[in-house]
């Protein structure tokens, strides 16, 4: 009987845990502040990346609520549209780690070109002119193990790859 109470109190506590981490969204991230933004890439708020090169290099900030305290424990999947499939993207890098803030809730994080994603030849992906992704993170808590962050709203974690 104990024992059933506190495993049903550890579950409670879960799940009052897991919806307190999510993702608020992605924006871009301009490296060099000194650089003025063009008009496509003016906002900064996390509200999805429309305009992101197949040949990747993009740099993008990703804002959520409980992320991982080291920036590398949090890692970046990626939902393909085209391909209904996910698909873990590449580590962040020390550069990344070095420009990101999870105690203020945003880590920085440069995009991979699409052929280093999917892990094929560039030539596979002629046919395409865009492709979309929604992304996720998945944070290494401490205390509660791996933890599933997605966007409140949807279409502000979509990232559009276009030739």
């Amino acid at each position: 009987m104990i024992v059933a109470t506190l495993l049903a109190a550890s579950c409670l506590n879960m799940v009052q845990a897991e919806g307190e981490f999510f993702l608020e969204g992605v924006g871009y991230r301009e490296q060099e502040l000194q650089i003025a933004k063009g008009t496509k890439f003016a906002s900064e708020d996390a509200t999805g990346c429309p305009y992101v090169s197949f040949g990747g290099g993009t740099n993008i900030f990703i804002k959520g609520v409980g992320l991982a305290d080291n920036p590398q424990s949090n890692s970046v999947m990626m939902y393909s549209t085209e391909f209904e499939m996910e698909i873990p993207s590449l580590p962040l890098t020390e550069d990344d780690a070095f420009g990101s803030f999870p105690l203020l809730g945003s880590i920085s994080y440069r995009l991979p070109s699409i052929d280093k994603l999917m892990g094929m030849p560039m030539a596979y992906f002629d046919k395409y002119q865009k492709m979309t992704f929604e992304i996720r993170i998945i944070a290494e808590d401490p205390d509660l193990g791996p933890v599933n962050m997605l966007c409140e709203k949807e279409s502000n974690c979509r990232v559009v790859y276009q030739k």
